[in-house]
């Protein structure tokens, strides 16, 4: 559905991805219903949920943040308001399907280069080697991922400068670099120094478990 409710933390990172967020419901015909910007510190939604109710969006655009906002699932579900979700946080930079109890998350949709649960050898290999080193993980989420790819990126880099000299370790860096990581192959964009890699879509289900629907191969940055 087009009609849209957008509900961010009152911070840069909420304000900043508010703007993407209507301007990418914009571009494909959509409409921005509402939208709230919500101080860190709160954690009581209920007047939130009845103005949601109010406007009937088609969904809800997430960008909460942190311990106070995920009360907010709660406090939803508990009301009965059951609307689809996305969401650029919750699942792969949080775990809240991990969190929370079902079904909380039920109908969230998110898109993420990295999520534990990406079903291929190279990343189930990665999944159980952090395990092993690390065994009070709670969840391997894109951020971590990022942190090791970071480590495979230098490497490469080094390897093939044939030393540690850092402008000849950059130089390589931006010649389109590119390394076989947990999530795939993922490369260097020399201009913007952002990646370029597969994007997987999925859906939380009612037991909190992902469903995989689909990948978007070798997203470039924009």
């Amino acid at each position: 559905g087009g009609d849209v409710y957008t509900l961010a933390a009152d911070y840069n990172f909420g304000q900043i991805s508010a703007l993407w967020a209507d301007r990418y419901v914009q571009d494909n015909g959509g409409s921005i219903l509402s939208e709230e910007f919500i101080p860190l510190s709160v954690g009581d939604f209920g007047s939130t949920i009845n103005r949601v109710e109010s406007a009937d969006p088609d969904w809800i655009m997430s960008l909460l943040v942190g311990n106070n906002h995920v009360s907010f699932f709660d406090q939803a579900e508990s009301s009965g308001l059951q609307k689809p979700m996305a969401s650029t946080v919750q699942i792969g930079a949080s775990d809240e399907h991990k969190t929370l109890s079902p079904p909380n998350l039920e109908g969230m949709y998110t898109a993420w280069n990295y999520l534990e649960e990406l079903p291929t050898d190279r990343n189930q290999a990665f999944v159980d080697k952090f395990y092993n080193m690390f065994p009070d993980t709670q969840y391997i989420n894109q951020h971590a991922e990022s942190q090791y790819i970071s480590c495979l990126l230098y490497e490469a880099a080094v390897k093939e400068a044939g030393t540690t000299n850092q402008q000849d370790v950059n130089s390589v860096l931006e010649s389109c670099i590119s390394v076989e990581a947990p999530q795939g192959t993922v490369s260097v964009d020399p201009e913007t120094h952002h990646l370029t890699h597969d994007i997987t879509l999925t859906r939380v289900q009612e037991d909190h478990s992902l469903a995989l629907l689909g990948k978007t191969e070798s997203v470039e940055p924009t």
